[in-house]
């Protein structure tokens, strides 16, 4: 989950902020962009809560822990500041500190699985610097990642499904007689 929690721009004006981010994982690409808010000159704001301001992405069951780590240690996740239209800036969220000793192990009690949670704020740098010019923070962003491994089960016909799906396969398949 990449949920996008707070902006604080040190910027002239008041903005409509639009954050836009996609991830590719195992070859499936996702694109995501908020809904304008408003963003005042040195005010933290909190990123409206909405299904664009998170995101769950989803591994196929078949992928090993490995697999999922190979891929997150190789990703970095590059969120994209705007000004309605106006690209002011980038803020990159390396993904492989979900793997590092600061990341918190969290044992979730009940039904949700454990998780790695991973919380920090980000510089956004300009878009406007040059190559040869050192790069510029123009603010900082919020951002809490989590990492939780949802049970599965493999079923007699040799799909995989999250525990809390299995049963509905099986009540409305032809696997019902296996089971």
């Amino acid at each position: 989950v990449v949920n996008l929690q707070k902006v604080l721009l040190d910027i002239v004006k008041p903005i409509d902020c639009v954050l836009k981010y996609s991830f590719n994982h195992l070859g499936d690409s996702k694109y995501i962009c908020t809904q304008p808010f408003p963003v005042s000159p040195g005010n933290i704001q909190d990123v409206p809560l909405s299904q664009d301001s998170w995101h769950a992405f989803l591994f196929p069951s078949t992928k090993t822990k490995e697999e999922v780590q190979n891929c997150l240690e190789d990703t970095i996740l590059q969120i994209e500041v705007f000004d309605n239209l106006v690209h002011l800036g980038n803020a990159k969220i390396d993904l492989s500190r979900l793997y590092c000793n600061e990341a918190q192990k969290v044992l979730a009690a009940g039904k949700r699985p454990d998780a790695v949670i991973f919380k920090d704020d980000f510089q956004i740098l300009s878009t406007d610097t040059f190559e040869n010019e050192a790069s510029v923070a123009i603010g900082t962003l919020k951002c809490l990642t989590v990492l939780e491994e949802e049970p599965c089960t493999s079923c007699k016909c040799g799909r995989v499904f999250k525990n809390k799906s299995l049963q509905k396969h099986i009540s409305g398949s032809d696997c019902k007689k296996a089971f």
